[in-house]
């Protein structure tokens, strides 16, 4: 578990607080970072970004990559997954960090990303014209997003993709062996997030949907109320 703290007089007073799991490697030793802009994890490590576009990664099995953290600049977003980190850059950028040299992961060519999200061996970037852009593997289909349109949000996990549009419908292209994929007739949705086997939508009267494995109770959220977007 997770849990932000910023006073509401000072929002550059942020600390992130972690509890709920293993500390051997000092995974949940986050209260000493501040003016924390955005946290990340793949279940091992968390990287950090702060408000001097700096990052940090904390945790057991620190990449070889995170090493040349240090040398990027102008970030705006970072989302990882156990293969790889991606990193979106002000300037409509996207850069990739995983182990070795993968030529599947090129994304030299992107330009106008606003969004990121990070898959098992794939990466998806928003466009600021609506469209998407993926790159890497696409065993499950979870790359097939070439008709797209109007998409204003584009969360991933696994081998599932999802894309939130701006009439409020969603989409999902990928595995849907959890029924985290049928999403076909929600609407009003302002925000999604996709877990392991399942997906989350926020709808615009602050109340949750939410489909696919719910072996832990993760998609009993019937009775969830006043829910406000990030």
């Amino acid at each position: 578990t997770l849990l932000a703290s910023s006073a509401a007089s000072d929002v550059y007073k942020r600390q992130v607080y972690g509890d709920g799991m293993e500390n051997d490697a000092g995974e949940v030793t986050l209260s000493m970072y501040k003016n924390i802009q955005q946290v990340v994890t793949d279940m091992q490590v968390f990287t950090v970004l702060n408000d001097s576009d700096r990052l940090i990664c904390v945790g057991s099995n620190v990449p070889a990559w995170a090493k040349t953290y240090g040398i990027i600049s102008g970030i705006a977003y970072i989302d990882v997954s156990n293969s790889h980190t991606a990193v979106l850059k002000k300037d409509g950028k996207v850069s990739i960090f995983c182990e070795g040299v993968n030529e599947d992961m090129n994304t030299s060519q992107w330009t106008d990303i606003i969004d990121i999200a990070c898959g098992n061996n794939y990466t998806a970037g928003l466009k600021s014209d609506g469209t998407v852009v993926t790159v890497g593997d696409n065993d499950c289909g979870q790359c097939d997003v070439s008709k797209w349109k109007d998409i204003v949000q584009i969360t991933a996990y696994y081998k599932t993709l999802i894309g939130l549009k701006s009439d409020g419908t969603v989409v999902a292209a990928g595995d849907n062996s959890k029924g985290q994929c049928d999403i076909s007739e929600w609407n009003n949705i302002v925000s999604v997030v996709e877990g392991n086997g399942y997906t989350l939508g926020i709808k615009r009267d602050g109340t949750a949907v939410a489909v696919g494995d719910n072996k832990y109770g993760q998609c009993n959220v019937e009775d969830w109320k006043n829910i406000q977007q990030p």
